[in-house]
């Protein structure tokens, strides 16, 4: 597996093409909190988009929204990672923040970005 580290003064151009790309995939969104169980916020719900603040006091948010406009915000991110399998399929993205909690957004089918370009969600592939 192959892990891309975004730079922090990359977050926000790497988050919106991220975001166009993988609109409307399947997500399960789960935090790791250390020496916790997974909490699993939502499962299969569409991705809508990833947007980072980096203006923010306090270390700035990372805001995830799925499903009906649910947003879960990160406070204070010290990271951020794309997480892909072989062919750079993307899996997950990953962002942790200062307390050492990851919060996960596993995709349910990898898929490179341009393997689905022009897909709507929601339309179905046709085989002619």
């Amino acid at each position: 597996m192959a892990v891309e580290e975004i730079a922090r003064d990359q977050w926000v151009a790497a988050l919106d093409p991220f975001s166009q790309q993988h609109y409307g995939w399947l997500v399960t969104v789960e935090t790791l909190e250390p020496d916790a169980p997974a909490n699993v916020l939502a499962r299969d719900a569409p991705l809508w988009g990833v947007h980072a603040d980096t203006g923010l006091r306090g270390g700035g948010a990372i805001s995830i929204t799925v499903g009906r406009g649910t947003t879960y915000t990160i406070y204070a991110p010290v990271s951020v990672r794309i997480e892909q399998a072989e062919g750079f399929a993307d899996t997950a993205l990953v962002v942790e923040s200062a307390g050492g909690v990851k919060t996960m957004v596993r995709f349910r089918v990898p898929a490179r970005p341009e393997a689905v370009d022009g897909m709507l969600p929601g339309e179905l592939a046709t085989v002619q």
